[in-house]
C-alpha cells in the first residue's frame, strides 16, 4: 500500500473508526474493519477490509464513487495478486471473500 501512495500527500485516507467525517465505504457481512484511500485526480481508490468476526466469509463493500473520485464504470481488482485479477462487483458493490482474522486489499479504477 505504501508503494501505491499511502502516507503521501497525494493520497487521502479514511479510517472506518473516524466519526468526524463521512466514511466512503458501506460494508455488509461479517464483522469487519476497513480503511479507504483515494489518489487525488487519478481516478483510483484502494481499500482494505479485515475480518474480526473469526468466521470469515463474504463482505459486500459499496464504495461512494463520488467521494473516492471514481468515474462510473469503475472496476475492482485484487491488489495482492499479480496482473489484474478482477474481483466480482455488481451494481456498485464489490464482493470480497475474507478468511477468519485475515484481510484483503482491493483496487478500484477505471470508468469513463
Amino acid at each position: 500500500m505504501c508503494e501505491w501512495g499511502y502516507r503521501t500527500p497525494a493520497v487521502r485516507v479514511w479510517n472506518y473508526w473516524n466519526r468526524d467525517e463521512a466514511y466512503p465505504l458501506a460494508l455488509k457481512g461479517p464483522a469487519a474493519a476497513s480503511i479507504a484511500m483515494a489518489k487525488a485526480g487519478a481516478g483510483e481508490a484502494l481499500f482494505a477490509v479485515n475480518d474480526f468476526s473469526g468466521k470469515g466469509g463474504e463482505v459486500r463493500v459499496r464504495p461512494d464513487a463520488k467521494a473516492l473520485g471514481l468515474k462510473p464504470g469503475w472496476r475492482a481488482f485484487d491488489f495482492e495478486q499479480p496482473g489484474e485479477a478482477e474481483v466480482p462487483s455488481d451494481g456498485g458493490e464489490v464482493a470480497v471473500q475474507v478468511k477468519p482474522y485475515d484481510f484483503r486489499v482491493v483496487l478500484l479504477k477505471g470508468g469513463k
